[in-house]
């Protein structure tokens, strides 16, 4: 079995569960949610059947964690901050069985390490977890860099990608039309973090305005 740990629901979320089950046996997996915000995803039943609610740290101790030390290799859809760090410390030895999936501040989130007492403590625990994790997967090999540098990781890199859910998959264009005429789409980040610096990247390509 393979379980899926993701924080919440969303549109990303929604694309790989589906792109999941339109290419692969999805019966020996889970997909587990850390909190439910009240999104209607048109799942299919086989995928519902599939999904776990685990909202609180004792629920995931209780329901996930007997789980994930059954399972054969579990993944981490975005990496924790917070609470749940202590869990995750606690139960360290599961972490030879994972794979981080990296979606971006789940790295940089380090910079704020020094902001406070909690976070200075949330980074110690994410010093001693992150090394123990043998696999990291990224779109960005520069992600992957930082997490060597920072947390001394020797995790193996896997490239990775997630299916963009803004429908350019399925935007077909004719061979013969003109390229001049044809629209262009750019998608400037990934998510409305301001981590995305959306406004320099958007002065850097002005000149495409029209």
């Amino acid at each position: 079995m393979k379980v899926h740990l993701f924080a919440s629901e969303n549109l990303y979320t929604y694309a790989y569960l589906s792109f999941l089950e339109k290419n692969f046996d999805i019966s020996s997996s889970l997909f587990i949610f850390r909190r439910n915000i009240g999104f209607s995803f048109d799942y299919s039943n086989a995928v519902k059947e599939r999904m776990i609610f685990a909202e609180s740290n004792f629920d995931f101790y209780k329901r996930v964690i007997p789980i994930l030390k059954r399972t054969e290799k579990f993944y981490f859809h975005q990496f924790p901050y917070g609470p749940s760090l202590f869990l995750w410390y606690l139960f360290r030895a599961l972490l030879s069985k994972s794979t981080w999936i990296i979606w971006g501040g789940d790295v940089y989130v380090y910079r704020q390490g020094h902001e406070s007492f909690k976070n200075r403590i949330y980074e110690y625990l994410r010093s001693k977890i992150i090394p123990l994790i043998p696999v990291i997967a990224s779109f960005i090999p520069g992600d992957f860099e930082v997490v060597k540098k920072v947390y001394n990781s020797k995790a193996k890199y896997l490239h990775s990608a997630y299916p963009i859910p803004v429908g350019f998959m399925q935007r077909r264009i004719a061979t013969n039309e003109n390229p001049a005429n044809i629209a262009r789409l750019i998608l400037v980040g990934n998510s409305g973090n301001e981590s995305n610096n959306h406004v320099e990247a958007l002065k850097e390509i002005s000149f495409l305005k029209d």
